[in-house]
């Protein structure tokens, strides 16, 4: 990059790279200018004879811009700019004084460094004026500083542009000035420089000091001084033949009220030394705002406000005592004026809490003070324990709640964070963001009355490795005193994605001090990451008790499989109680019968741990089944914790395997195995009328025996509500064919959307503008010729005037798409509901609906009414499996298997159903391990863990002959246990 430079000087311009950076100049060094020297930049030549270092070669750096030069902001990398002025002669002699103008825009924060340097390059600016400042739009305008060279010769003046490039805007620079104040052999500035007003609010004030005794270069002064009392420009006083370090003093009878700026200048032999100023305020002072502003509630409708009053006026100045008085103002700007504090304040009283805070102002004759504050108080009841509040669905369920939001900073309710999810996944959580280094924003929660015999605030805190925001957690008590509970960082350099932490607090001590409330301080720093944000979620004020295990955030891996086919189930279990868990367990039901169950790991208090359980559904299980999870621990608390909702799993048709093996040994040292004969279930061929009510609403892979294939394999559209916008419900706008659809679920409560039965259909939605559809929905196996019906409607009809369109389909073999073939013509689909028909062929085994709408928006399929083909299988035998190798040659007819004598070693034997259908899978292992002589045998990993004789006495298991095995399970089996 090459910036344009022009000169006004003699010398040409030069433009080179000075380690790594863009430096522009004129000549090799800048040209030289005489002092004194002002540089306003009334037009762009004037910045000739400047030099500009884009030190960062990020292509934003200073130019001149209507007036002034400005750097603006690169929203990537943070400023490293510098305009250095043209050189200029100095010498170690003389004071000089360095003045210009630097202001920000109101949508930033800049920073600015000014040095001193001999070369007109960054490496030469050694002598700091100024140190890397803030400045924003509130900022003085005007800065000015005195500098005494080292060295005399030529130097120049850097001014280096360090802001960030998250905060800063536009950093503007202008009206530059540098002269020669005055010598070093002049006087210093005076010392113990004092202007005190009359007490009693006279129109007078004294002004004393002490004459120096040095120079500006520290030698001892010699001769007389004269010393200059000046007010605004004009000399009040002189005095003459004075000797170095003398006390003077004088009283200045002033004709005006206000403030008044005193400046002290003194004058010897080497010339007029360095100025000194001090102010105060002269009269009446228009009173100082209150402090100490407090609310309290007295009783029922009765609030107190009180303060105390100023003794000193805005400016310092005096203030005539009984002549003020207090506009009291309230949260609906109501005022009433007082005399004094405290003021009492009466409102209606209502169950709800209601915001209320109050503002004071001091009035006398001489003006109004600022305006003080006070702290909100929720007048009202307190809400009662258990309060939790989680933000779900976007939105705070209790009230009020204070979300403070400023300029730079601001708390909101979220749906989700740009890094976190809601901790409970609900949809909602509590959200702090900023824009500047050290802005705050409060939240503050609504009264609670602290109860019970363990009561505690918990909350759940994001921690991030990108992130570096701080939170104070204080509670405020029923007298209004403040008490710091914790101070939270977020950064967490362990969290490179971020994480959830749950951080509790006792607030026994509070009980006596109730109803409290919870203030939760945001300090917002920079760090990582440029979206510079921090997270709360599900805050909650209860009566923790000792012992409390929780369920939550229950997950299934399939919902939808065969018999045999092993699904699993996961959940979360986390101690909500005050104390480390004892022993508990998992169970998982089907349907309300137990199928399988685990202990779990000991948790600290709010510690969480994932258990996951499966269950092989077999041919007894129902089509639709529920499953449910359920925790078991001694002196659980809470009832309502322990158990999950229902999840529903489809179980479809397969093949029932063998759901358990007894294996005992023989007399020989073999083993016997026996096993029930698995429930066939089989099926008569019947009518039945498809609702598709059984299956998960809003799936589109789960339709239980219908298979979904969706040939156009392209998003869809989804469907848009009442206010236009599209909604938002599981699998909206996928690849589909069919989808399991609730209207109701969504929102839509219109007739239009009505499903002709039930309250689910299957629905088929476009993919796109100038796309057609290609999505089928194939039937389960059907018993052949028959007549089929179903009802089919366009619900968009109304709203789009749209038709879908769909043809029937038949297959003789498989549900493969190319075995179907067309039956009848293309089905045009009504904005009502109407039954079609369909005659399937003799030998047909199943029949397709074919979406097949061109550019349309969606059909509903409903009440799809056929006769479903009989289901009976044939059992052949079984076959038996040892460590996984088959032993018997051809299936076996009986349910029962011995095993000759075995060999030392371990043995795993399973058993398989033969149907006309196929083999089953495999039942659940029995485990033999034969050491030294002795047969031990579990079934499902089981292991031993007493041995008895037949007479019921406990004996090791070295003891030989027949004996009763107890198991972990808690099976009890007879074995023979033979000595070698």
């Amino acid at each position: 990059m090459r910036i344009s430079f022009h000169s006004n000087h003699r010398t040409a311009a030069i433009a080179m790279m000075v380690g790594g950076s863009l430096l522009v100049a004129s000549s090799l060094w800048a040209t030289e200018v005489t002092l004194p020297y002002e540089q306003r930049f009334n037009s762009k030549t004037d910045a000739d004879g400047f030099t500009i270092v884009d030190a960062n070669s990020d292509g934003h750096t200073w130019q001149w811009s209507q007036g002034a030069m400005i750097y603006e902001f690169n929203d990537t990398l943070d400023a490293d700019d510098w305009l250095i002025t043209p050189q200029f002669n100095v010498d170690t002699r003389h004071v000089y004084r360095l003045a210009f103008k630097a202001m920000a825009d109101e949508q930033g924060i800049e920073r600015l460094g000014v040095s001193l340097g001999t070369k007109p390059e960054p490496g030469a600016m050694t002598t700091t004026l100024m140190a890397p400042t803030a400045i924003d739009a509130t900022s003085p305008r005007t800065r000015a500083f005195n500098f005494r060279p080292d060295a005399s010769g030529l130097l120049c003046v850097g001014f280096h542009a360090l802001s960030s490039c998250l905060l800063g805007y536009q950093l503007t620079l202008d009206n530059i000035a540098i002269y020669e104040l005055t010598s070093v052999d002049a006087p210093d500035t005076v010392t113990h420089l004092r202007a005190v007003a009359d007490p009693q609010g006279g129109r007078q004030a004294t002004v004393s000091f002490e004459l120096p005794t040095t120079t500006i270069a520290g030698d001892a002064l010699t001769g007389k001084l004269q010393a200059a009392v000046v007010c605004w420009g004009d000399t009040l006083t002189r005095f003459n033949n004075c000797d170095p370090g003398q006390e003077l003093h004088y009283v200045h009878n002033s004709d005006a009220t206000g403030m008044h700026v005193y400046t002290v200048v003194v004058t010897g032999s080497g010339g007029k030394g360095l100025d000194a100023t001090v102010s105060t305020y002269i009269g009446e002072d228009s009173p100082a705002a209150v402090t100490g502003l407090k609310v309290t509630q007295l009783a029922a409708g009765k609030l107190q406000v009180s303060w105390t009053s100023p003794e000193r006026g805005t400016h310092g100045g005096w203030v005539a005592p009984g002549s003020v008085s207090y506009v009291v103002t309230d949260l609906q700007g109501k005022p009433d004026t007082v005399a004094a504090s405290p003021y009492e304040y009466t409102f209606t009283p209502s169950q709800r809490q209601q915001l209320q805070a109050f503002t004071v102002q001091a009035i006398n004759a001489k003006g109004k003070s600022a305006v003080a504050m006070s702290d909100t108080l929720f007048a009202g009841d307190a809400y009662g324990m258990p309060f939790v509040e989680s933000f779900a669905r976007n939105r705070i369920a209790s009230s009020p709640w204070i979300l403070q939001e400023n300029a730079h900073a601001g708390w909101i309710v979220n749906d989700h964070g740009v890094y976190a999810e809601p901790v409970d996944r609900d949809g909602g959580l509590l959200s702090f963001s900023h824009a500047m280094e050290g802005s705050q924003a409060t939240v503050i929660m609504p009264k609670v009355a602290v109860t019970g015999k363990h009561p505690r605030l918990k909350f759940w805190f994001w921690n991030d490795k990108r992130l570096n925001n701080e939170l104070s957690v204080v509670v405020r008590d029923a007298q209004g005193n403040e008490h710091v509970l914790d101070r939270l960082a977020e950064h967490d350099a362990q969290a490179e994605k971020g994480r959830w932490t749950v951080h509790s607090y006792a607030l026994d001590d509070f009980a006596s001090a109730s109803p409290v409330q919870v203030k939760l301080n945001a300090t917002g720093h920079l760090g990582e990451s440029p979206v510079m944000v921090l997270y709360l979620d599900k805050v909650s004020i209860t009566d923790v008790p000792e012992r409390d295990l929780a369920l939550d955030s229950f997950t299934v891996a399939r919902t939808a499989l065969r018999v045999g086919e092993t699904d699993t189930f996961t959940v979360a279990v986390t101690n909500l109680g005050l104390y480390a868990t004892s022993a508990y367990t998992l169970r998982l039901y089907r349907n309300g019968k137990e199928v399988a169950r685990c202990t779990g790991p000991q948790l600290q208090p709010d510690e969480s741990v994932k258990l996951t359980l499966t269950d092989r559904p077999n041919s007894d299980a129902s089509e639709s089944s529920l499953y449910m999870l359920r925790i078991d621990s001694e002196g659980d608390a809470v009832a309502a914790n322990d158990s999950t909702g229902h999840v529903a799993v489809t179980v479809l048709p397969g093949l029932p395997y063998v759901a358990q093996v007894e294996a005992t040994a023989t007399s020989t040292g073999g083993v016997d195995l026996s096993w029930q004969q698995p429930l066939l279930n089989n099926k008569p061929s019947a009518w039945v009328t498809e609702g598709f009510e059984t299956y998960p609403a809003f799936s589109i892979t789960n339709m239980g025996e219908w298979t979904l294939v969706d040939q156009d394999g392209r998003p869809t559209m989804g469907v848009r509500g009442a206010s236009g916008n599209f909604l938002d419900y599981p699998n909206a706008g996928q690849p589909m064919a069919f989808q399991v659809f609730n209207p109701e679920a969504t929102g839509l409560t219109a007739s239009t959307w009505a499903p002709h039965g039930g309250s689910q259909v299957a629905a088929a939605f476009t993919c796109g503008s100038y796309a057609k559809n290609d999505d089928w929905l194939i039937s389960p196996r059907v018993d052949g010729s028959q007549t089929i019906t179903f009802w089919a409607k366009s619900p968009a009809n109304t709203d789009y005037g749209t038709t879908e369109q769909v043809e029937v389909y038949y297959s003789t073999t498989t549900t493969e798409v190319s075995a179907f073939k067309k039956t009848g013509s293309t089905l045009a689909v009504p904005g009502s509901w109407r039954q079609f028909s369909a005659q399937l062929p003799e030998g047909t085994r199943y029949f397709a609906l074919r979406c097949v709408s061109a550019d349309q928006y969606i059909l509903f399929i409903d009440d799809v009414y056929y006769r479903q083909a009989e289901k009976k299988l044939t059992l052949q035998g079984y076959n038996v499996y040892r460590n996984g190798s088959l032993l018997t040659p051809a299936p076996v007819a009986a349910t029962r298997y011995t095993d000759p004598a075995l060999d030392q070693g371990h043995y795993v034997y399973q058993v398989t159903a033969v149907y006309d259908a196929g083999e089953s899978t495999p039942s659940p292992e029995a485990v033999v391990d034969v050491t030294s002589g002795v047969v031990d045998v579990a079934a499902s990993g089981a292991r031993p863990v007493a041995y008895y004789n037949l007479a019921g006495q406990r004996v090791d298991d070295s003891a030989t002959g027949i004996l009763l095995v107890r198991f972990t399970d808690g099976t009890v089996r007879k074995i023979l246990n033979l000595k070698k």
